[in-house]
């Protein structure tokens, strides 16, 4: 690890250099590789220097996707109390994406989950996602769910 300022990947290949300070999780590998190194503990360092490496990835990742979501304008920060109104107020726009056929033909999770349904009530694809079933089951996953499992 080189300053506190500045994080490079142990991997002799690997170019990835994080900037500022390191995640816990990043200190205590450095640390036990370190330790390991130093011989005071037993561990392979080739297995610990790519565990080092992928973790930086990760936080490389992390930080781009947050700074798209910054100039893409999405929030920062989730209110987990405000979401099933805001569901609530977005219902027409909800209606209107399960209906969509690009959509649902799309999504093969959204898919796998409509057709286990439609099978299990005896309804079509196509009847299901234009019933209210559809939305009432979206809505309800999406909402509140503090009481579950």
């Amino acid at each position: 690890m080189a300053g506190a300022s500045e994080v490079r990947c142990p991997e002799d290949e690997c170019t990835d250099v994080l900037q500022g300070a390191p995640s816990e999780r990043l200190k205590t590998l450095f640390e036990k590789l370190s330790a390991i190194r130093k011989g005071k503990e037993m561990g392979t360092p080739l297995i610990l220097s790519l565990l080092i490496c992928q973790a930086i990835k990760n936080e490389l990742r992390f930080l781009t996707l947050k700074a798209l979501g910054v100039r893409s304008g999405w929030p920062t920060a989730i209110n987990f109390e405000t979401i099933p109104s805001q569901i609530m107020e977005m219902k027409e726009e909800i209606h209107a994406f399960l209906k969509n056929e690009i959509v649902l033909g799309s999504s093969s999770a959204w898919g796998t989950f409509v057709n286990d349904v439609a099978r299990k009530v005896d309804m079509s694809l196509a009847d299901f996602s234009a019933s209210n079933e559809a939305i009432r089951l979206t809505v309800a996953g999406m909402g509140d769910n503090r009481h579950a499992g």
